[in-house]
């Protein structure tokens, strides 16, 4: 027994020495090593761990897609030639021989590298969780995972045991003694068989099913893991960018650099825990992940994650697949699966298509592409077993049941509780789906022909229960941050213009009613491959007595009623985090739905083979035809495309900026434009002031102190340029939050030292910045602050700079004196205006360090610098909230430059008017303005003139 487990533990020390290793035989900058690190960190901490827990639920008869019976094996393979040479009708094949040969093995232990990989997630979580718990860092918890690893490895598996009811029965073999002319099976056996093989010669005539269905199944599943590279190839042909990608890699930065990690958030430095965020199996992962492959957070996260993680996913929907629609029967559905993440919207409904390449490493992507699947697959064996590949599998589970023979269990409840607890500590709605699911699935079961054991179902949804505790708690606390409890979350207007609930409005996901809305809007299915979907529920309903029927209904019924029903979806939307119901769709098979339609559409058409063929076909070539706009071909080859000037990795000023604010203070903080903002805590993990108004709003401590900190980044960014030693307002934001550095994308630095970088200038402010105030009682101020820091700060007034709330204004009674295009020369294009009466301007780009900044000028006539003279703004914002800073300069005819600040707070498509003459006697000859925005990364103006009164 020790022999034979001494191969498996050295097989495990070294998957954990080889990474270190790696590291300090290779420089650490050499992208080989950080591949090599990678992938060999991986396989340690993510996959061998699992393979050793599934060793040991196995030795005790949990078997995890057990086939009923082996299939024959193909007899072009060598070891079939051998065995016949031998004198045997049938090779003998150990286990591993026959994962490599048999394809129903093929497909087994492809399902079983994804749950590997979810229960070596949660072991890793469990470990980084003891460690932050203790105040270690993260090494100790890849110590932690290496001794399970290895305590596990050395563990006997009692597989070996002939007694017991979960003992395994030796295969039958052949007495070598008897000739095969007289070997015959029992009577009932030989019948059985006799059934079976009348029953496949008719399918076979039929044209159902192939002369060789092993040989087959073997081509399919190796097909399908052909694919699955594909897909994961392609992820490195473009970059991996979405929204919310910087979020999770700051998140990871901050536990992997830490000497004693926290979950405090990692971009204001405020020690503020966001409940979204907290005990996160997913980022815990990953950020051990990365501390063990001693890789740098973007390359993880960006590279390694995606082309490791899309066959994860393939795997998932495979054993899925397997679970719902039988051995042999896994592929195209697990492919369609696939397919529909790569090339639609779905499952995000977002702008951009393709979020299996670019979100596959956020957590609510991973805990839906791979950890749901898994979860669901395990439920189903759990309650009902799995569905045999063909009749003959069948028969023989039966004959075996007949005659007493003991067959492994499926997986038992420890299995369901280490997937459940990954799903339950990466994403709450994600394992909410998963309740939905399993609450219509085991009722459905129970009462079908199925045998479901009551105690079974119990048990389970006991163990769902208990382990909804943790997200139900974490995800009420998460929306109490967004929603305040003060605040009726009845009317979805009423909180509109909170940046995160703005968002998902913007994006136009849901839609009102008159009454019992909002529910989602319908336009998120009007996509051609989900409408082509969404036309096989039909052949699920009919179907609806089969496996795969019932779990297609049980699983888009309740997703479509909670998205689409009045009164129930807002109810579903206030639960979750308000009016985000759309995520009820996250449950929607899409991909499965897809593969019935392709499968069974052409024999619900007609019964002659070639008519089917050419069914088939027809779907085939208008699924094509729809998808084939989706296709990225960016990440097809030749690799390399032409970027954008801006991106990240070609970009070598932005790459030498954040390489150099890695080499600053741990507790320095950085003031940036907000594109920019986002990179420094992902890429070079420091604080930051602000940086995007959702994400501000969502880390900040509340939606006051989030304006507050978009206004003092506005201020900084644009300070002052004639008087910036005498900069009050950008001195108050300064001292308030404890700016160290400013970072501007040009030759300038009106605030403290410059240290040029490329194109960018890094600005070192003074510990104490000049402008002193006397002291202000100011409350709600961040933690951390000097008493000299306090005193100036003046909350009442924003940092000393009067507000002028915007109101409708009516400019019938004055003159047009200036507008863009006549006589105001703004930094826009003035057609635009003149075509539509809407002015606009966005950032440079979506890294852009620059400031956006409106500014114009304009002259004054001699017979109208005498006259009053008006400044009207009014802005185009329809659901949003602004507050835009407006810097004046005004020359009158003395020669005396006048300058002043305001700040105008919008809401919705109010205006705002300024007087240019109060305050002065002499006529005026010109004016100059800068209007910055400090909430949204653009401008958008209804009308922007300048009117006199006689």
């Amino acid at each position: 027994m020790f022999r034979a487990r001494l191969i498996p533990t050295l097989l495990s020390a070294l998957l954990w020495v080889i990474p270190p290793a790696v590291a300090l035989a290779m420089p650490g900058d050499s992208a080989t090593a950080d591949w090599l690190r990678s992938l060999a960190a991986f396989l340690a901490l993510l996959i061998a761990p699992g393979m050793q827990i599934i060793r040991l639920l196995e030795g005790r008869g949990l078997r995890i897609h057990d086939s009923a019976k082996p299939g024959p094996l193909p007899a072009s393979w060598k070891h079939l030639a051998r065995a016949r040479r031998a004198g045997r009708r049938e090779p003998h094949l150990s286990p591993w021989q026959r994962a490599f040969v048999d394809g129903d093995a093929i497909e087994r232990s492809i399902c079983l590298i994804a749950v590997a990989f979810v229960f070596s997630l949660t072991l890793s979580a469990a470990a980084a969780g003891l460690s932050m718990a203790a105040g270690l860092p993260l090494h100790f918890a890849v110590v932690l995972s290496g001794l399970a690893c290895i305590f596990m490895t050395l563990l006997p598996s009692p597989s070996g045991s002939d007694h017991g009811p979960n003992s395994r029965v030796p295969r039958e073999r052949p007495d070598a003694t008897t000739p095969d002319s007289e070997k015959k099976p029992p009577p009932y056996i030989a019948f059985f068989q006799a059934e079976t093989g009348k029953r496949r010669t008719l399918q076979q005539k039929a044209g159902i099913v192939g002369p060789s269905g092993t040989a087959k199944r073997r081509r399919t599943v190796l097909a399908f893991a052909a694919f699955t590279g594909l897909l994961a190839l392609m992820s490195l042909g473009a970059e991996n960018i979405a929204r919310d990608r910087m979020w999770y890699m700051a998140y990871i930065n901050s536990l992997t650099q830490s000497a004693s990690p926290s979950w405090a958030e990692p971009f204001f430095g405020s020690g503020r825990v966001v409940p979204r965020f907290a005990a996160n199996t997913w980022i815990a992962a990953l950020a051990a992940w990365t501390t063990f492959a001693q890789a740098p957070a973007d390359f993880i996260f960006e590279h390694a994650a995606p082309l490791l993680l899309i066959p994860l996913s393939g795997a998932a929907y495979l054993s899925l697949a397997r679970s719902v629609f039988g051995h042999g029967r896994a592929a195209l559905p697990a492919a369609c699966a696939l397919l529909v993440a790569a090339l639609s919207a779905y499952p995000f409904f977002g702008s951009e298509p393709g979020g299996l390449f670019t979100r596959i490493a956020e957590d609510k992507s991973g805990g839906l592409l791979i950890i749901l699947p898994l979860v669901l697959s395990l439920l189903i064996q759990s309650l009902g077993g799995e569905v045999a590949a063909d009749s003959a599998e069948n028969d023989t589970r039966q004959t075996a049941t007949a005659t007493g023979k003991s067959f492994p269990r499926n997986p038992g409840l420890t299995a369901c509780a280490l997937a459940l607890a990954a799903l339950a500590s990466t994403h709450a709605i994600v394992y909410l789906l998963a309740l939905a699911v399993f609450a219509c699935m085991a009722p459905a079961l129970m009462l079908s022909a199925e045998r479901v054991r009551p105690a079974r179902v119990f048990a389970l949804a006991v163990l769902m229960a208990i382990l909804a505790l943790p997200p139900a708690y974490l995800g009420l606390q998460a929306r109490r941050s967004i929603v305040p409890a003060a605040d009726s979350p009845s009317v979805m207007s009423d909180q509109s213009r909170h940046p995160v609930l703005r968002s998902h409005l913007r994006m136009d996901r849901l839609m009102e009613l008159e009454s019992g809305g909002p529910i989602v809007n319908p336009r998120l299915l009007a996509d051609p491959v989900i409408m082509l979907a969404l036309a096989a529920l039909p052949i699920a309903f009919g179907n609806r007595r089969k496996r795969w029927g019932l779990f297609l209904l049980c699983s888009s019924l309740p997703a479509l009623g909670l998205a689409f029903t009045p009164y129930v979806s807002p109810a579903f939307g206030r639960l979750i985090t308000p009016w985000m119901s759309y995520r009820a769709l996250w449950a929607l098979p899409v991909g499965f739905l897809l593969a019935v339609l392709l499968r069974e559409t052409p024999a619900i058409i007609s019964s002659h083979p070639l008519s089917r063929k050419a069914a088939a076909g027809v779907l085939v070539i208008l699924l094509a035809t729809s998808a084939f706009n989706r296709v990225p071909l960016n990440r097809l080859p030749p690799w390399g495309p032409e970027k954008a000037a801006y991106t990240i990795d070609q970009d070598g000023d932005l790459s030498a900026l954040l390489q150099h604010l890695r080499t600053l203070p741990e507790n320095s903080v950085i003031a940036a434009a907000s594109g920019l903002a986002e990179l420094v805590p992902a890429y070079s993990a420091r604080h930051i002031l602000a940086f995007s108004d959702r994400g501000t709003a969502v880390f900040a401590e509340s939606a006051a102190m989030a304006q507050r900190r978009l206004r003092a980044n506005t201020l900084l960014l644009n300070p002052l340029p004639a008087a910036a030693d005498h900069d009050k307002a950008a001195n108050y934001a300064a001292a308030a939050f404890g700016i160290s550095h400013i970072v501007y994308e040009a030759d300038r630095c009106p605030l403290g030292t410059r240290t040029g970088i490329g194109r960018f200038s890094l600005c070192e402010l003074d510990a104490e910045p000049a402008g002193q105030s006397p002291a202000i009682a100011a409350p709600g101020l961040p933690s951390g602050l000097s008493a000299k820091q306090r005193s100036r700060f003046d909350p009442g007034r924003s940092f000393g700079i009067d507000h002028l709330a915007a109101h409708p204004v009516s400019a019938s009674a004055a003159a047009l004196v200036a507008a863009p295009g006549k006589g105001l020369d703004c930094n826009v294009d003035a057609s635009a205006y003149a075509l539509d009466g809407m002015l606009s301007r966005r950032r440079a780009g979506r890294w852009s360090g620059r400031p956006l900044t409106l500014s114009c000028s304009a002259g004054f006539k001699p017979e109208v610098g005498n006259d009053a003279a008006f400044l009207y703004v009014e802005a185009n914002l329809p659901r949003a909230q602004e507050s835009m800073l407006l810097t004046l300069r005004i020359l009158d005819a003395g020669g005396i430059v006048v300058i002043r600040r305001y700040w105008i707070d919008f809401q919705e498509s109010a205006g705002a008017s300024i007087d240019l003459t109060s305050g002065s006697a002499l006529p005026l000859q010109k004016i100059e303005f800068d209007l910055s925005p400090a909430y949204l990364p653009y401008i958008n103006l209804r009308r922007l003139e300048v009117r006199a009164i006689s």
